[in-house]
């Protein structure tokens, strides 16, 4: 199979683990909702906090530089996989001994055993983790999408069962745990079958390795924290049930970036890793990238931000209906944040993962000064400030990262979003009207708005740009 075939393959398979993942997670959510209350979900939030923290130490950035590199041996395999199998441990042991200190900080003691519970998927993970990765580099989008179908469902399954028998909170932490384990199994038993992995340890064969993937580690950490310091600070000056609500709007709207973002990121990182040195190449086909992603993102979440009421009312029932205030708000922040998410693919290709942890120590130091500040108003003013402050970061960005990683002018940049940007104003004026005027049940309200949005989105879109429905194909590359 040719590397245009295999894009196009990737891509596809991809796809559909977004469709199905998004259906599957909307259907989780919404069951959950109504067993368990907002404070719930704001100690989950927590939970997921400091969870996803200690996951950016797993591998010391060593996925990321497995991608990169294109001749790796049996021995390199082998010691890569042993070493994160003792990595994971001890920071398994790590959050056993820090969980006490974050549950008196934020005054619940639930927090200790819930945070140690999901703290078992750290120790779970190795198991299939190097598999993964391989089949991943392998182009093998194929299965490795097959699995994820699998366990969306799996975990819709476990969720649903364990909340309907009275388990609360502690169903969607089974789930992660179940989750876990059913992937690690899955690679673990097939990745065998085609590499196998010694008893062998040498880290000296693996030095490579680390010197690619620390700046990467070291950029998801501070961009973890930059997009997790809200949850922290906010969890501590507003208490669980404010957290709850402004966590999951903000999970609302992160869904389209967590969802449809991978499904070119994941076929973009190998692929633009064979082509690294072409320049031409890279900025031309992260334009398509920009566009591609920007016409879907931008539509669903102006969609989203009229509707957010009907919206959070059918997902989560009229009890949550406060969340809709900060759905609307961080609409607008996703617009932008989702425009930079793609950019791992240039910094993986070029082996220049050194900017991106610049640009994140820049952002963990000015994010939480905004925050801070915007707390003593209100946890809405938080929100505000997180959409002004991404709108300032996507031309600094642009200038950071963008710029030196691909030659892309500020015009071609910020000319990307031009389909997306008046496509959605345009489409947003009908959908309001519909929205300020119909009186009917919010099923009804979602599909008759959906139907106006889209055809006016779509057409304008369109109207703009007659090649927007073939761009998502011509994301392959002019030099296979």
């Amino acid at each position: 199979m040719t590397l245009k075939q295999k894009a196009f393959s990737g891509v596809k398979w991809n796809t559909v683990v977004t469709i199905v993942a998004t259906v599957v997670q909307i259907a989780k959510i919404s069951v959950v909702a109504r067993y368990i209350d907002r404070a719930d979900f704001g100690l989950l939030a927590i939970v997921n906090m400091v969870l996803g923290f200690t996951a950016m130490f797993t591998d010391l950035g060593i996925t990321t530089a497995m991608l990169h590199k294109q001749d790796i041996s049996v021995e390199q395999y082998s010691t890569l996989y042993w070493f994160n199998w003792l990595l994971n441990i001890f920071l398994f042991l790590i959050i056993c001994g820090i969980s006490p200190f974050i549950a008196q900080f934020y005054n619940d003691p639930r927090l200790t055993h819930l945070i140690i519970l999901m703290g078992l998927s750290i120790i779970i993970s190795p198991v299939g983790k190097i598999y993964y990765t391989i089949k991943q580099k392998n182009l093998q989008f194929n299965f490795i999408s097959k699995i994820s179908i699998i366990n969306s469902l799996l975990g819709l399954t476990i969720a649903v069962t364990f909340v309907l028998f009275g388990f609360g909170i502690y169903s969607l932490i089974i789930t992660s745990i179940g989750s876990a384990l059913f992937s690690a199994i899955v690679f673990s038993i097939s990745g065998r079958n085609e590499n196998k992995i010694l008893f062998h340890f040498n880290l000296q064969e693996v030095k490579g390795f680390f010197n690619i993937g620390i700046y990467d580690m070291a950029q998801q950490i501070l961009d973890y924290f930059a997009y997790k310091i809200d949850v922290l600070l906010l969890g501590k000056f507003f208490g669980m049930d404010d957290l709850g609500i402004y966590n999951l709007a903000k999970e609302l709207i992160l869904k389209p970036m967590k969802m449809i973002n991978p499904i070119i990121t994941k076929v973009g990182i190998p692929i633009f890793a064979k082509i690294q040195n072409d320049i031409s190449a890279l900025k031309q086909n992260y334009i398509k990238i920009l566009e591609i992603l920007s016409v879907i993102n931008f539509g669903i979440l102006s969609f989203i931000f009229v509707f957010a009421k009907p919206i959070v009312i059918l997902l989560y029932s009229a009890k949550y209906v406060e969340v809709s205030v900060f759905v609307q708000i961080l609409s607008l922040w996703g617009m932008f944040a989702t425009v930079g998410n793609p950019a791992g693919v240039l910094m993986v290709a070029r082996g220049r993962t050194d900017l991106g942890f610049k640009w994140s120590i820049i952002r963990v130091v000015v994010a939480p000064i905004s925050i801070f500040i915007a707390s003593f108003f209100s946890i809405v003013a938080v929100a505000y400030s997180q959409v002004i402050l991404q709108f300032l970061f996507f031309f600094i960005y642009w200038r950071m990262m963008i710029y030196p990683l691909s030659d892309i002018s500020l015009r071609e940049y910020a000319g990307s979003l031009k389909i997306a940007i008046i496509s959605s104003l345009v489409a947003i004026i009908p959908s309001l009207v519909l929205n300020s005027f119909y009186a009917g049940g919010e099923i009804m309200n979602l599909i008759l708005g959906g139907a106006i949005f889209g055809i006016f989105y779509i057409g304008i879109a369109f109207i703009i740009n007659k090649k927007i429905v073939h761009l998502f194909q011509s994301f392959i590359f002019k030099k296979q």
